[in-house]
């Protein structure tokens, strides 16, 4: 039998293998007969005689490279092995072994075949596991811990799916954070993956997925990434896309039905609503609670699925969550509930740039879409408030104001004609609960909260103004309708006590109304102030005033925006979209501001004079 050292002489069993870029002939051993070729790693085996010109890191993994790709079984080196070529070998998954220079080649080559079926076979034993931890998997994010745990055995090192909806991301080992910024970017998708060196340790990051936001899966091992460790690293990938993908559509399907209950709710559907969400285990003390809160989460409309998730993933079943019906940007959040609750909210929004919330009062449920308007107006104070967070101040700072008794008489006699509905009260009560979401909203944002068409809207809007001979899409009439109907909110239905019907300039010529008049407009500059009453003076139109001012359209929606963070009310309707005719989130906005400004235009009260 040949010894190691007789291999270069061999003939005709023995041909010489020259790898690119070098002078250092590699034995190979092939079959007897025929040119070179792949046999399979059986038949080839490449023995190095010299080993102490295989130096350099970038030498040894070209040629380790080269035999892996030549189809060499393994390696054979003559004593001593060097430490470049043992870790290159590593890392291309090349079966190496080190022997004296007087071993048998054939005890060699049965050693690298043991060698090789050990690696195959610890490789089946791996990826049958992986298979089993895959079987487990469901929608559930923290069933993905069996899959990451199977890759840190396999790197020897850590591996955990990071989702950025996650409240505290996990902390790699020694300490180490993702930075912000790469974080941030794996979720948007660009870059696709990246990496990261400290403390010792190799991170190796990638977003995972094929839909925004995109998980981050981080694996981190000491010293260099082998062969071993990026193949398991490709099938973790496999399985884990292979299971978002399946987890995509039943979280789809989830906002899907979610949204369709969320409709319901706001169109207050409650019987029907509770019925449909019995199956998603919601918290009793949402769909069955007297009382509920509306928050609105609002962000942009490309980081809409983001809140949705993070919101969904910190309150579970204590609220239903879903996204607006009305504005592409917000996320509904409705609870009976209140207890940490808002400060998980609080939380999301101060985590992500440009994110506010908006927090109704108490509302009854079957009047989810009052709480949805109330929170819509408190989104306004949100931007400058502490914490992103504000919440609705209720009408109660205006009407308890007016005097009681005449403003119930005078709110009485301006809605005495729908006391001739032929339709029965619920009827009723549904047609004015339209006009108010279309006051607060508009046609389409009215359309899209309640379920309705958007002609249905528009048709019940028309109706009820003709039978209050108001022309309501006139602002002074529609300011006059939203504020009866206020005050009789307040009175839950009462009948107004006898006495005279005071008018409209007798109910807000008061001391009390004019001091806080003053008060609201006093934040205002005077050039904001002049833009306020010009624009509403030509029934909100922006064009005609800026030609009354002699200044551009550009400028008045400028200061109107100004305006609306000073006085912290929506003042300029949000457009509602490629493909909507209107705009949305906004009308009722100016009410109160237009309320102050006539009451400054009436002669100044006695009292308040005096005072």
């Amino acid at each position: 039998m040949p010894l190691l050292g007789t291999l270069l002489a061999a003939e005709p069993q023995l041909r010489s293998v020259h790898l690119a870029n070098s002078a250092q002939r590699v034995v190979g051993v092939w079959p007897e007969g025929g040119a070179p070729r792949r046999q399979g790693w059986r038949n080839v085996l490449a023995v190095v005689t010299r080993p102490e010109r295989w130096s350099t890191s970038a030498l040894c993994t070209q040629r380790a490279s080269g035999l892996v790709q030549s189809g060499a079984a393994g390696l054979v080196c003559v004593s001593p092995l060097p430490d470049p070529l043992r870790a290159a070998a590593e890392r291309v998954g090349l079966t190496v072994l080190e022997a004296p220079e007087a071993a048998y080649l054939p005890r060699l080559s049965q050693v690298i075949s043991d060698l090789r079926h050990e690696h195959e076979a610890a490789d089946a034993r791996q990826m049958r596991l992986l298979l089993e931890r895959a079987r487990s998997l469901s929608s559930a994010n923290s069933l993905s811990e069996g899959i990451c745990q199977w890759l840190a055995e396999a790197v020897r090192g850590h591996a955990a799916l990071i989702t950025p909806a996650e409240a505290d991301r996990p902390v790699l080992p020694d300490g180490i954070a993702i930075p912000s910024h790469m974080f941030e970017a794996l979720v948007s998708g660009s870059p696709r993956s990246a990496a990261l060196s400290e403390a010792g340790w190799s991170v190796r990051l990638y977003a995972m997925g094929a839909t925004t936001p995109h998980p981050v899966l981080a694996v981190t091992r000491r010293g260099t990434w082998d062969e071993h460790c990026l193949t398991a690293v490709t099938h973790t990938q496999v399985v884990l896309a292979w299971w978002l993908s399946l987890a995509s559509v039943s979280t789809e399907a989830m906002t899907m039905v979610r949204s369709s209950l969320m409709q319901m709710v706001m169109a207050g559907q409650i019987p029907a609503a509770q019925r449909a969400a019995a199956p998603l285990k919601i918290s009793p003390a949402v769909m069955h609670a007297e009382k509920i809160y509306v928050y609105l989460v609002q962000g942009s409309a490309a980081s809409r699925t983001l809140l949705i998730e993070a919101c969904t993933t910190q309150l579970g079943n204590r609220a239903l969550v879903a996204p607006c019906p009305v504005d592409a940007r917000q996320v509904v959040v409705v609870t009976g509930e209140e207890d940490g609750l808002g400060q998980t909210l609080t939380a999301i929004a101060q985590r992500y740039s440009g994110t506010y919330v908006g927090k109704s009062q108490l509302v009854a449920l079957h009047a989810a879409a009052e709480g949805h308007v109330q929170a819509t107006r408190a989104l306004a104070a949100a931007a400058n408030a502490a914490g992103r967070t504000a919440v609705f101040t209720p009408d109660a700072s205006v009407i308890s104001l007016l005097a009681r008794d005449k403003a119930h008489r005078w709110a009485a006699a301006v809605l005495t004609p729908l006391e001739s509905w032929e339709a029965d009260r619920r009827d009723r009560d549904h047609w004015l609960a339209t006009i108010q979401a279309w006051m607060a909203l508009g046609t389409t944002g009215a359309a899209c909260l309640s379920g309705l068409h958007r002609n249905t809207v528009e048709r019940r809007v028309t109706a009820i103004g003709a039978m209050l001979d108001m022309d309501i899409t006139q602002l002074i009439d529609r300011l006059k309708l939203d504020l009866a109907l206020r005050i009789m909110d307040l009175h839950g239905g009462e009948a107004p006590p006898e006495g005279p019907v005071p008018t409209w300039e007798e109910l807000l010529a008061t001391p009390e109304l004019f001091r806080w008049a003053e008060e609201y407009l006093a934040p205002l500059k005077e050039e904001l102030r002049e833009t306020l009453e010009a624009w509403i003076d030509v029934n909100q139109s922006a064009s005609l005033a800026a030609g009354r001012l002699g200044i551009g359209q550009k400028t008045v929606r400028a200061r109107l925006r100004r305006a609306s963070a000073t006085l912290q009310q929506p003042l300029i309707p949000h457009s509602a979209g490629a493909g909507r005719r209107d705009s949305v989130n906004g009308f009722t906005g100016a009410h109160d501001v237009t309320l102050a400004l006539m009451i400054t235009r009436l002669p100044r009260p006695q009292e308040a004079t005096a005072a």
